[in-house]
């Protein structure tokens, strides 16, 4: 608990005003101090040099280096987020630049409906997604419902953060982004993202790297060892949906390639 409460008192002390007052640089900097101070802790920061040796096999140093910019990239994230919600950040001003796009581009000619299988990366990069460059159709992004009440202190941070990530979507494409929420209040998603692909032009994204965990006790996910990780669950949902709606998939890598630069693979 006092390891949750440092955590959350560091965020709402230093990013906070870093992303209301600070230039973006200052911002980005202050999120990179923080993640320092979270790489003393026992949790996020020993787990995740443990981690990062573990997926990596590097040594003790280049595992505290990659643990530390694993821990400071949501907190860029959440700086980035809050200044575009106030305001302060225009995604439409970043260079975003795509790589073996060919097949896409032949898919948005025709306003033929895809599914946009990609994963929980760097969220910052996520949003280059849905520019209207990128993405001139109907957009769906599936989602986690938002619980009315977290139980523990430390949900109720992650959900915070979360719903920050989604207003700061909402503001910079209210031109229609559509969020379809899965959660045990939402019991058929499938069938909201299926009328969605029926549309002409629609894009709906998918992340495959993480099944809904309510439905644990009846999924039929792909289990397999993955970056360190003996055992990592694949969600198998867009496949799926693509067979029913008989559109293709789209894999996409997004990643930041450079200060407001986004490259999408």
């Amino acid at each position: 608990m006092a390891e949750v409460l440092a955590r959350i008192s560091t965020i709402h002390a230093f990013l906070v005003p870093a992303a209301c007052i600070a230039p973006r640089s200052w911002g980005l900097a202050t999120a990179d101090a923080v993640s320092w101070l979270l790489l003393m802790l026992p949790r996020p920061g020993l787990y995740a040099v443990r981690e990062a040796h573990y997926a990596f096999g590097r040594g003790p140093l280049q595992s505290l280096l990659l643990a530390q910019r694993r821990l400071a990239r949501p907190l860029k994230d959440y700086v980035v987020f809050n200044r575009v919600l106030r305001g302060r950040e225009d995604p439409a001003a970043w260079t975003v630049s795509e790589v073996n796009v060919a097949g896409v581009e032949n898919l948005r000619a025709h306003g033929t409906p895809y599914i946009v299988a990609t994963g929980h990366f760097a969220r910052e990069a996520v949003m280059a997604m849905h520019l209207p460059s990128i993405a001139p159709g109907q957009l769906a992004h599936v989602v986690s419902a938002i619980p009315a009440s977290p139980p523990s202190l430390s949900e109720r941070l992650g959900w915070r953060l979360f719903r920050v990530t989604l207003d700061g979507w909402a503001r910079a494409y209210g031109r229609g982004l559509q969020f379809v929420h899965v959660g045990p209040e939402h019991p058929r998603p499938s069938e909201q993202i299926l009328k969605q692909l029926q549309k002409p032009g629609a894009i709906v994204y998918i992340h495959v790297d993480a099944p809904w965990a309510w439905r644990a006790s009846e999924r039929t996910s792909l289990i397999r060892s993955f970056s360190g990780t003996q055992l990592q669950v694949f969600a198998l949902g867009a496949a799926r949906l693509a067979r029913k709606a008989n559109c293709p998939v789209v894999p996409c890598l997004p990643r930041i390639a450079g200060d407001r630069t986004v490259v999408l693979e």
